[in-house]
């Protein structure tokens, strides 16, 4: 079922007409006005939230930071969300599948393979009321040697390219916070650092940030360089001890209109320039470069199509191969 609770007619009809050709199959979708009461209303991880904030307003509430909450200011957008939610729960319906059943041939292994070896050697000389406690004991033993995260806060800060990375199917075991927002250009990141990353104490911080510069505003490469500087020095002053880890920014293909109200097409070669800036920088600043952009291109430089939804946001597939760059990132110890 899809609900829509805008307070506009025209507003509505407008989103209805949007999405009359749109084929999805997504049971709880639910598409609001930027009013906090309404997303505190209707708010349920079970559902995916869409806000319409076309007055583009600051969301300053932590509930619009959830994964599964969105917004637009225009249009367009709409549609990508709606895109971008169906490849995520078509994914996700089948990552379950086949997880379920590598759990079950896993366990049917374990103990076909390893369970009689395991049971002979507690039973050589062990009294039968202790095979238990032998058994608990080194299993803890072997749980002493997973780091301890206990303490940390990963954030993943950027756009919508990072808020569509559902981090919390892609590393379930660690502490992981996602607090990027949709169509946020550099300037609005900078602005809300505070808020959306120094409030939560972090020990590691990943960005990702700039496409959208180049898509939406007259800046300069080195502008939008200069506004992910500062980005990170507010962190840095502010979290002497933090790691933090940039991105570069993702490709792109140049060939597709991503969205009819972009300035500029984004161009693969002023990505590469900026990418060759934010690498440069780290190692001056002995911070960490991940260099995701060669993992996700094409031998053109283009972004590989089974990576990408309509030439910038990712499919899932593509964030599969991301989690496998970032992945040794994430959990190297602290």
């Amino acid at each position: 079922m899809m609900y829509i609770d805008i307070d506009n007619s025209d507003d509505k009809i407008l989103i209805n007409d949007t999405l009359s050709d749109k084929k999805f199959n997504h049971n709880n979708l639910i598409i609001i006005d930027n009013d906090l009461d309404k997303v505190k209303k209707y708010y349920n991880p079970r559902k995916n939230i869409i806000i319409y904030n076309k007055k583009k307003n600051k969301l300053n509430d932590s509930i619009y930071y959830k994964d599964n909450v969105f917004a637009f200011t225009h249009l367009e957008e709409l549609n990508t969300i709606i895109d971008v939610i169906n490849i995520r729960r078509k994914n996700s319906i089948t990552l379950s599948k086949v997880v379920t059943a590598v759990l079950m041939l896993t366990a049917i292994l374990v103990t076909a393979f390893t369970g009689p070896k395991l049971l002979k050697d507690v039973n050589k000389n062990i009294p039968t009321s202790t095979k238990t406690d032998v058994v608990a004991k080194e299993i803890v033993e072997e749980e002493k040697e997973i780091t301890d995260y206990s303490k940390e806060n990963f954030i993943f800060y950027g756009d919508s390219i990072t808020q569509c990375y559902d981090i919390e199917h892609f590393y379930p075991d660690l502490p992981v916070v996602n607090t990027a927002h949709w169509g946020y250009l550099t300037p609005t990141l900078l602005d809300e650092v505070e808020e959306r990353v120094l409030a939560y104490n972090p020990t590691k911080v990943f960005l990702l940030m700039g496409t959208n510069d180049l898509g939406y505003s007259d800046s300069t490469d080195e502008e939008i360089f200069e506004n992910i500087k500062k980005v990170v020095q507010i962190i840095k002053k502010d979290r002497k001890n933090v790691k933090i880890y940039i991105q570069s920014i993702y490709p792109v293909n140049e060939t597709i209109d991503i969205d009819a109200n972009v300035w500029h097409i984004r161009e693969n070669a002023r990505i590469r320039n900026i990418n060759s800036m934010l690498e440069e920088y780290c190692k001056e600043q002995k911070l960490t470069y991940i260099d995701v952009y060669s993992a996700l291109q094409e031998e053109d430089g283009s972004i590989k199509e089974e990576y990408t939804v309509e030439g910038l946001h990712i499919t899932y597939d593509g964030y599969k191969k991301i989690t496998e760059v970032l992945d040794k990132y994430v959990r190297e110890a602290y």
